[in-house]
């Protein structure tokens, strides 16, 4: 499955998908493997970004067929998710690595929280995405980094296994915004985050939000004027609740969104 749009996130969870789409008008209906690219000021370090961009999700892979395919499309990942263990397979989401887009950038698998930090430093890069294992025995990851533009590194955290209030406190204390967020465990609530230093160019109005249902993530995104970034749905006794990140719509009168729950894949 391939297209070109501003920006899609795919997120999977208990065998159904979870979209968020953001179409560019002016790119509707078109489908080429070049696009035009949005102007130089903007610096696609994390998700915020909304230029267009040539896409691929893919889903059912090996280990080596994801990678053997990014180098074919000449493309990196942006979103990974483990479909089965023994054999290993994986869904992924890739862009063109090319324009304003391109960057080194590396995945793992099965890897420990030690691994990470130790790769991160190795690459001089930062955690774009980050997925829990959910290993009895003990934490492991798959992970995608990415080296960011030297004019554009800044102060970047990730922590695992961390209880939304002390998220919340965290981010307030380090004047941090939100780029990526996993659920390691629903009960009791705790997710793994990575954030970034919301400063200098890279400052922009964030919300984060948990336990809310889908009607009142509606009315948060109208009344911020915002588009989701991050989304997560979790249990909670009976209901369906959900963590959502937001940031200000890029520009609501060029582009649209849609989010969508219990698609089938």
């Amino acid at each position: 499955f391939r297209g070109s749009v501003a920006r899609i996130i795919i997120k999977l969870m208990s065998f159904r998908r979870i979209f968020i789409l953001t179409l560019s008008l002016s790119t509707l209906g078109a489908f080429a493997a070049e696009l035009a690219v949005p102007p130089p000021s903007i610096h696609p370090i994390d998700r915020t970004s909304a230029g267009p961009v040539a896409w691929w999700r893919l889903s059912g892979l090996s280990k080596k067929q994801v990678t053997n395919l990014a180098k074919q499309h000449n493309a990196r990942l942006v979103d990974i998710d483990v479909d089965s263990r023994s054999p290993d397979r994986f869904s992924v989401l890739m862009i063109k690595n090319s324009g304003i887009y391109q960057r080194d950038w590396w995945w793992y698998f099965n890897i420990t929280e030690n691994e990470i930090n130790t790769l991160a430093h190795k690459h001089q890069a930062r955690i774009l995405r980050l997925k829990s294992l959910h290993d009895k025995q003990r934490a492991r990851f798959s992970v995608i980094l990415v080296k960011p533009p030297s004019a554009t590194s800044i102060p970047w955290w990730w922590q695992h296994d961390i209880a939304p209030e002390k998220l919340n406190l965290f981010l307030k204390t380090n004047d941090a915004r939100l780029v990526d967020l996993d659920i390691e465990s629903m009960h009791p609530l705790r997710f793994n985050a990575v954030m970034v230093a919301n400063r200098g160019m890279n400052k922009t109005p964030s919300w984060f939000y948990f336990g809310k249902s889908e009607k009142q993530l509606q009315d948060l995104l109208r009344q911020h004027q915002a588009r989701l970034i991050d989304l997560k749905r979790y249990s909670h006794g009976n209901k369906i609740l959900f963590a959502a990140v937001m940031i200000p719509s890029t520009n609501p009168q060029s582009s649209k969104e849609w989010w969508y729950i219990n698609l089938p894949g």
